[in-house]
């Protein structure tokens, strides 16, 4: 029985990287030829049957896995050909990050992750414990309505009280591609960097990404950080009409 759930949870594993992969074809969707467009249409067909197959006849199956495998082996060959050597989308996190980021812990007053904003002229903040490990993020709004709200000062209110305690974050080698799409999906400017064991390695800004693009003078991988700055920004001002609209 064990075994059986072993060879379940490699197959779910796999199918997993398969739709990881999946969105970042569709991300670069417009380096592809018309060729290239037509022949991932099918690989993404083969993907939908292979789900629906795990779905009907579970990880176990002796077929769905060698089709899994050919499948998997065909995505992998394809990103290869297309994209990997013709984008730097797929440059992982670790050569695009601001490495050594200053740090603040919970139990310090708000005062002094305010300072590091100051002295550093950025608008967030990670928060750390004492063996690096990330616990959240503190925004310098976080701090202003964290003080406003305890109707206390800076230096009488600690990080705790205020920070935001899920960052969003990705490891070293996640691609430049995905690190953008948790920026659109989460609406943030920002993304921490961390290694296997989820201590904190570096930033990606959004302004990161900019100067890597442009150093690397990719016209196509800038029309997508674009588009990303444009959603992020279009949802902020969806939601600033809404938020206007409730308080009148």
């Amino acid at each position: 029985m064990s075994e059986n759930r072993s060879v379940e949870s490699a197959f779910v594993r796999v199918l997993n990287q398969l739709h990881a992969a999946r969105k970042g074809v569709r991300v670069q969707a417009h380096l592809l030829s018309m060729e290239a467009r037509e022949r991932w249409v099918d690989l993404e067909s083969s993907v939908d049957a292979l789900e629906y197959r795990l779905h009907q006849e579970g990880g176990n199956s002796l077929k769905a896995q060698a089709k899994l495998s050919e499948v998997s082996n065909q995505v992998s060959a394809f990103i290869s050909r297309h994209l990997s050597r013709g984008s730097t989308l797929t440059t992982p996190a670790s050569s695009v990050m601001s490495e050594g980021p200053r740090t603040c812990h919970p139990e310090d007053r708000l005062n002094v992750p305010v300072q590091v904003m100051w002295e550093t002229d950025c608008g967030a903040v990670p928060v750390v414990d004492s063996q690096g490990k990330v616990l959240g993020m503190i925004t310098d709004r976080d701090a202003c309505i964290g003080a406003y709200t305890q109707g206390k000062t800076l230096e009488s209110c600690t990080v705790s009280s205020a920070m935001s305690t899920q960052p969003h974050s990705c490891e070293l080698e996640t691609p430049t591609w995905r690190v953008l799409e948790i920026m659109r999906d989460r609406q943030i400017h920002r993304v921490l960097v961390t290694d296997g064991g989820g201590s904190l390695r570096g930033i990606v800004a959004l302004a990161d990404i900019a100067r890597h693009l442009k150093v690397m003078d990719d016209a196509a991988a800038c029309a997508v950080l674009a588009r990303t700055v444009a959603a992020i920004a279009g949802a902020r001002v969806t939601a600033e009409v809404t938020a206007s609209q409730v308080a009148r």
